[in-house]
């Protein structure tokens, strides 16, 4: 089982979408959300170049946004 790291914000449907896929496929995660969690200064200073949450990581490394964890997860579906 992978534990994903999530940052997000509210009313972002995009992140309410990756959680639930996250979660659709047996995974957890630990959600960060910007302006409680973490300041939005923090997030861009951990993800040089990004300007859109979510921001999801695997293992230390940035998968991406929602689209990134879709092909993500298709692909370790055709790996089996």
């Amino acid at each position: 089982m992978n534990n994903y790291i999530i940052y997000t914000q509210e009313n972002c449907s995009y992140c309410v979408k990756a959680k639930d896929l996250i979660k659709e496929k047996g995974h957890t995660y630990t959600e960060y959300v910007l302006g409680r969690d973490v300041s939005k200064a923090e997030l861009f200073e951990m993800f040089p170049g990004v300007k859109t949450v979510p921001i999801i990581v695997l293992d230390g490394q940035k998968v991406g946004g929602y689209q990134e964890l879709t092909e993500s997860v298709n692909r370790m579906l055709l790996k089996g």
